[in-house]
Formats: C-alpha cells, sequence, structure tokens
C-alpha cells in the first residue's frame, strides 16, 4: 500500500507560496520534499543553496508533510568516509553546510558513485556474508539522532522490491 510520495528536485526556481499551497491541500504525513545538496553543483538547476533548501524543507515541516535531504558527490562520500576536517578546513565546511540541512531532514538518502563502494576503496570494511553494502540510509530517531545502516545490492533489493 502506498504511503507517501517523495518529489525530489526542488531548487531556487521554487516559490515557496506555491509549494505550501500544493502541501497544503494534500492529507497531513503523505508527501515527502526532498533537496539535493552538492558542494559543486550549488545552486544549479534541482540543487539549491542552503539557505533556499532550509527554507523548502521548512515549508515542507510546516505543512505537516515530511522533509528529506539526498547528499551527493563529495559531501555524500566524506559523510560515508567520516571524514569532517582536512588541512586547508574546506571539508568542514562543507559537512556544516549539510547538517544545516540535516537538522530539517526526517531522511537522509546518500548518492555515491558505484565505484566508492569498490572493493579496494573503500574506508572502511563495509562488507559482510552477503557481499559489498552499496547503499547507505539515515531515518530520524529523536530529535539528535539518525539510525544509520549500510546495505548489500541483495538486502536493498529485499527492502524495495522492483514491480513488475
Amino acid at each position: 500500500m502506498l504511503t507517501h510520495v517523495t518529489f525530489t528536485g526542488w531548487d531556487r526556481h521554487t516559490d515557496l507560496a506555491e509549494l505550501e499551497e500544493f502541501l497544503q491541500a494534500c492529507p497531513q504525513d503523505s508527501v515527502e520534499i526532498a533537496v539535493l545538496h552538492s558542494t559543486s553543483r550549488v545552486d544549479e538547476d534541482r540543487y539549491p543553496d542552503v539557505g533556499k533548501g532550509a527554507a523548502i524543507l521548512r515549508t515542507a515541516k510546516a505543512a505537516g508533510q515530511r522533509s528529506a535531504v539526498h547528499l551527493c558527490g563529495r559531501v555524500a562520500r566524506d559523510i560515508l568516509s567520516n571524514v569532517t576536517s582536512v588541512g586547508d578546513g574546506t571539508r568542514t565546511a562543507t559537512t556544516l553546510a549539510a547538517g544545516q540541512l540535516l537538522r530539517l531532514a526526517d531522511r537522509v538518502q546518500v548518492n555515491v558513485d558505484e565505484s566508492f563502494w569498490a572493493p579496494g576503496r573503500e574506508p572502511h570494511d563495509h562488507s559482510g556474508p552477503e557481499g559489498h553494502a552499496r547503499y547507505a540510509y539515515f531515518y530520524r530517531r529523536g530529535d539528535e539522532h539518525f539510525e544509520a545502516g549500510l546495505l548489500t545490492e541483495a538486502q536493498f533489493n529485499a527492502r524495495h522490491p522492483r514491480s513488475k
């Protein structure tokens, strides 16, 4: 049974008043509004800057709907690798910018290239009895903590069967 639908890719072109009107017309908790976040594509189509992304997520939450952030590119790799800083401070800023959005998210999706999970390239041992993990998930549990995990392709497919 379908419980909600996710709309992803809201950006600088989003009219917040129109978004609010749309969300108010939907049954509460039936829509998830997701923004994409990438440090290399800031303010490109589908990738709002942090301020606009936060405003979009606040609009969703105020309307009683769900909110999500999809982390892409370097920020996704940094978070999965547990990197919070390097000598020049670039990645610290990356993590802090993402953190502003994460505080507003009910769900976080981490999108990394398949090569991130390739054997020999992993910063930590993500392998298990069913093979190498390829998907990460984060769901909000309480005000400050996320439940997080890594899934193999088989585990992901078992949780998300494709309709035929």
